[in-house]
């Protein structure tokens, strides 16, 4: 969960963005946790402090480039939907010329 709803119950389209950032990161770990090796009552000072996921094994800079852009600490600063869209279609589109 992004900060904001962890610390304020505060939940909007800028915290489903949170979630598909760290959706995107279970994806290229293959079901990893993304923050296991924290006691889950303090992820969300942890998050509040600038702590995010690494960049997973083999998971290419572009696609961990999104992700971290959906945790931006401000919720405003986070990717709109056809900002994201258009992100992942030009991944999409970028992988495919070496495929």
């Amino acid at each position: 969960m992004a900060p904001e709803a962890l610390l304020q119950n505060q939940y909007s389209t800028a915290t489903d963005v949170w979630s598909l950032g760290i959706t995107l990161w279970e994806l290229a770990t293959l079901g990893a946790a993304p923050l296991a090796e924290l006691d889950a009552a303090d992820v969300g000072a942890f998050l509040s402090g600038g702590y995010r996921p690494s960049q997973p094994h083999n998971c290419p800079d572009e696609l961990y480039g999104l992700m971290s852009w959906c945790w931006t600490s401000s919720p405003s600063s986070r990717p709109t939907a056809p900002q994201l869209l258009a992100a992942l279609h030009d991944f999409r589109q970028a992988l495919s010329t070496y495929i």
